[in-house]
């Protein structure tokens, strides 16, 4: 919960912050990727599937970003 709270305050401090580049980039790349992981269910309260989105923003400006989200599928 330490870590998730702490990534949870760099993420909002990122969105809040109003940055901008020194240079415009000429050049960015996005690379996206996805997995569905279906499973079954031994309880009630168990998760039986998710998606995983992972991506990787880059430009020859800024080093490069990376992001994972995990959607429930469930319901």
């Amino acid at each position: 919960m330490t870590i998730g709270e702490r990534i949870d305050k760099e993420i909002q401090r990122e969105i809040t912050e109003k940055r901008t580049a020194e240079e415009p980039a000429e050049q960015m790349i996005i690379g996206l990727d996805g997995a569905f992981v279906k499973g079954h269910r031994r309880h009630r309260s168990d998760r039986a599937s998710l998606e995983i989105i992972t991506g990787r923003v880059e430009t020859e400006t800024e080093p490069g970003k990376m992001f994972a989200i995990v959607r429930d599928r469930d319901g």
